[in-house]
């Protein structure tokens, strides 16, 4: 199911891996993770997982590829009409930005 959801999304499916047995899959991500990798691993037998994890051994002697850097996406407009406030709000803003303050019971 999530093979076909990544594929679906536009993911190569030469870049999928399918590992069923939770201890392979979680050998497989430990030898693929390169420094600097984020790897998350939501395993069921926790102890083992954990066991697993700590007592892996990454060859050190492989240098991790070096990504090429991606450029930002610009984010799409905001739209800043306020049309629908009906004066009883509170515009705030500071330096986490700008929100409105309603009336708590609305």
């Amino acid at each position: 199911m999530l093979h076909d959801e990544l594929v679906a999304a536009g993911v190569d499916d030469e870049a999928v891996t399918v590992e069923p047995h939770e201890p392979d899959a979680v050998q497989a991500a430990l030898e693929m993770a390169a420094a600097g990798d984020l790897l998350l691993i939501f395993g069921d037998q926790i102890n083992r997982t954990w066991k697993q994890i700590i007592n892996h051994s990454p060859d050190l002697s492989v240098q991790p590829a070096v990504a090429e850097p991606r450029p930002v996406p610009t984010p799409p407009p905001i739209d800043t009409s306020v049309s629908q406030l009906t004066g009883a709000e509170e515009i705030i803003t500071d330096e986490r930005g700008v929100w409105i303050a309603r009336e708590e019971d609305d």
